[in-house]
């Protein structure tokens, strides 16, 4: 249920001259609902070759989304160019899926993109960019970090005013281009007076500081930035005004408490609003109907919905227009996110260890993730988590060191709060909302896949016509619906929830006058929910490319992941090998069957050679059977007769020709379609037969070769839902771990739906590295409630 607190001083409401800015609330809250993703991957870099295994978390502001079942994850080299994407369902807010990395790729930076067709409707600069570092053992060119230590800073006032004789905030936002120095300081001077500190302070992390300033009249202060290294920068203050309203913000245990002071206002905050927002929906609004000079208010805690939530404060003066803004977290319980814990695990860091451990969670399923402590990535690849996307990176698409650390338990609010002064929101414009210069975001187009298609006959569109439709999945369910094309020859079908291919079979039902069915009829479908491609800007990372020399090293952590890459290559490829040869065996027992149950007593004989057309592909092309026979079975010749018939002989002799075991011509098998063939069988000399060949017919429910049934011309396939076939062997067993000379595995587990039942543990074997793990649970009670924990168990 949505909390609004109206508070309305000394006067009531006013309708008349709040239309304008009721009617931008409106729009707002009405056509302004967004989502935003979070991708977790398995690792943060990779090797050509790898699989990236990730999950997905879809949030409508700082709730689960009920919005989208459907997720696009696409993959992008530096250029934007697309390499490979997939199509996610989403159950409940969450999905999982793989990408496979090309093991020629390039050596380089690249890009994992992740968006709902929702949020396709708003600016991409809040899809979801996760920069990922590959590396190629094969590479001619190497991927390197630059030593680029510049910075610049940027001073933003508390509420965006800074007024005379009016002690004022300021936040200081340091903006680095790599990696930003971890202590700086600075001080405040009046201009024209260097050698006069007003004020000085300290940096409260890399990305932040505070201060605090009341200008005198008539002065101008400059702001002098220095880091550990002695670079420095300076810049100017924006200038005092002699008049406006200014926005203060703080915690108490009752709520947020506001206080607005005016300077030189004649009628004061007479007929000011204070409009507070979390996403698009509004949560507290204050009118103030009488000329008094300041005034304070305090905001609930309740109006989050015990949900942490950014709180975006905004002032609008008599005139409806935004004169000062505030972002403030609202923290709504003592830790930041419920914490599932690990039980019972005795860490054993030995090689190869057997390790186990429980989870107190609910009776969710959870993603867990286990790696190697000792694996350690940048701050750039590394520092951004659920909840630092939740809550900051998710809405500010500003570069931001280590987000992650403001909801860790060492996080400082004081900084998180400086932070929030020195941002801007940017999800919508007061000023755009209530000009109506902006269209509000198209709506989303339904649950999970829908698709249009085209009814025509030689092209040409066939309108109100009746269709029947036969739909088939992989696991041969059936469904049949019936249907009109509309006014230009057009069907619909929506909400298909399919995982893999699936077969629609069409046919045109006669019309009223009972005319002939026409021929060369066509349906073609195009998919409705679709990818957009990526115009946005990618994120700039202090990576390079440079030739890589005889010399070249790598790290010890990636010589680590090229040597796991190669076991896992020979774990596929054995895997692969014994498939293939059970696959043989079985195909092998599959001819045997097909034998035994379409020949008669005297034609069984192990002098022959079979050609099975049910269980294995024979490369069917066009012509007759006798034609295809020609050149595969040893002193078989085709020849023709004075007919121009092909006759099989053998042994410079004529061999005897049977159809499903009746002897026949070769002039009968000229109509015989090769797709209606189950088996032929060659004959050498045996008894009574001599030399024959035996041509089989289909039987009852006998589809074509590899199972498959031949598409018929009415039959067309729909693409579903990319199947999260992960057939990477993350979770090894002991025995697939002897097998390895060198076990030097990041990722010990992945478990993208982990449910705890009774007595239910996880285990994973350790590698021959690891003396620490880092352990990563995320899920959801039962009132979608997160929960997160990320902790690093040792001995």
């Amino acid at each position: 249920m949505k909390k609004i607190i109206f508070f309305i001083i000394f006067a009531s409401l006013s309708l008349n001259g709040q239309e304008k800015l009721d009617r931008a609330i409106e729009t707002l809250e009405n056509s302004y609902t967004g989502e935003k993703v979070y991708l977790l991957t398995d690792k943060e870099e990779y090797i050509a070759g790898d699989i990236i295994s990730f999950k997905s978390f879809v949030f409508s502001g700082y709730h689960k989304s009920r919005l989208s079942t459907t997720l696009f994850v696409e993959l992008y080299d530096r250029d934007k160019k697309l390499l490979d994407s997939k199509t996610i369902l989403l159950t409940n807010a969450e999905g999982s899926g793989i990408l496979k990395l090309e093991e020629n790729l390039p050596e380089n930076i690249y890009y994992l993109r992740a968006y709902t067709p929702l949020m396709s409707s708003f600016s991409q600069e809040f899809d979801f960019i996760k920069l990922l570092p590959v590396y190629n053992a094969l590479s001619t060119e190497k991927l390197q970090k630059k030593e680029d230590n510049s910075w610049t800073a940027s001073v933003y006032p508390e509420g965006n005013s800074f007024i005379e004789n009016s002690a004022t905030k300021f936040a200081v936002r340091l903006n680095a281009a790599g990696t930003p120095p971890k202590v700086w300081s600075g001080y405040v001077i009046e201009t024209g007076k260097p050698n006069d500190k007003v004020v000085s302070f300290k940096n409260l992390d890399p990305n932040v500081a505070l201060f605090q300033l009341t200008a005198k009249e008539n002065k101008n202060y400059r702001l002098i930035i220095e880091d550990d290294k002695g670079k420095n920068q300076e810049i100017d203050l924006p200038a005092a005004t002699h008049s406006g309203v200014a926005l203060q913000l703080k915690n108490t245990t009752e709520g947020i408490k506001y206080t607005l002071s005016s300077a030189n206002l004649s009628a004061g905050l007479m007929n000011y609003k204070v409009i507070g927002t979390i996403n698009n929906k509004m949560v507290y609004r204050g009118n103030i109907k009488k000329p008094v000079g300041s005034l304070s208010g305090t905001i609930p805690y309740k109006v989050a919905g015990n949900k942490n939530s950014i709180l975006y404060l905004t002032v609008f003066d008599d005139k409806d227009i935004p004169v000062s803004q505030r972002l403030f977290f609202l923290k709504t319980g003592a830790e930041y996110v419920k914490r599932p814990h690990v039980e019972n695990m005795m860490p054993d860091k030995n090689k190869r260890s057997l390790n186990s451990f429980n989870i107190n969670t609910s009776s969710n399923p959870v993603t867990v993730l286990v790696k190697d402590a000792s694996v350690s990535y940048a701050d750039e690849v590394e520092g951004n988590n659920l909840l630092s996307y939740l809550w900051i990176t998710g809405d500010f698409p500003t570069k931001i060191d280590t987000p992650s650390q403001y909801f860790s338990k060492q996080g400082n609010p004081e900084a998180l709060d400086a932070l929030l002064i020195s941002e801007n929101w940017k999800r919508f414009s007061w000023n755009s909302l209530m000009s109506g210069s902006v269209s509000p975001p198209k709506a989303s187009s339904g649950e999970y896949l829908s698709f249009e298609g085209k009814l025509a006959q030689n092209s040409r569109a066939l309108p109100n016509r009746d269709v029947a439709l036969l739909f088939k999945n992989a696991s041969g369910q059936m469904a049949s619906a019936q249907t009109q094309t509309d006014s230009k020859g057009n069907i619909y079908i929506n909400n298909v929830l399919i995982e893999e291919p699936m077969s629609v079979t069409y046919f045109l039902m006669p019309d009223k006058n009972n005319d002939p069915l026409p021929q060369n009829l066509t349906l073609k479908f195009k998919p409705l929910v679709n990818p957009t491609p990526y115009r946005g800007i990618l994120p700039y990372h202090s990576y390079y490319v440079g030739p890589k020399t005889s010399d070249s090293k790598q790290s010890m952590r990636l010589e680590r992941a090229f040597n796991n890459l190669k076991s896992q290559k020979s774990i596929k490829d054995n895997a692969i090998l014994i498939e293939k040869i059970n696959l043989i065996a079985q195909k092998q027992n599959a001819t045997k069957k097909l034998e035994k149950d379409l020949t008669s007593g005297m034609f069984n004989t192990a002098n022959s050679i079979i050609f099975d057309f049910v269980n294995e592909n024979q490369n069917i092309g066009t012509g007759s059977i006798l034609n295809w026979l020609q050149g595969r079975v040893a002193g078989l010749q085709m020849q023709r007769d004075g007919l121009g018939n092909l006759v099989p002989y053998m042994r410079d002799a004529k061999a005897k020709l049977f159809y499903d075991e009746i002897p026949t011509e070769p002039s009968m098998l000229e109509s015989v379609e090769i797709s209606s063939i189950a088996m032929v069988k060659v004959i050498k000399g045996h008894g009574w037969v001599g030399n024959a060949v035996l041509i089989y017919s289909k039987r009852g429910n006998m589809t074509g070769a590899n199972g498959k049934a031949p598409v018929k011309d009415n039959e067309i396939m729909l693409k579903g839902y990319d199947k999260n076939d992960n057939f990477e062997l993350i979770n090894l067993s002991r025995e697939i771990q002897e097998k390895l000379s060198e076990d030097s595995r990041e990722v010990l587990y992945w478990n993208p739906a982990f449910l705890e039942k009774a007595n239910s543990k996880i285990e994973f074997l350790n590698n021959d590295f690891a003396d620490a793990f880092k352990i990563l649970i995320i899920g959801f009670d039962e009132e979608n409630n997160l929960l997160f924990n990320e902790e690093t168990v040792k001995n």
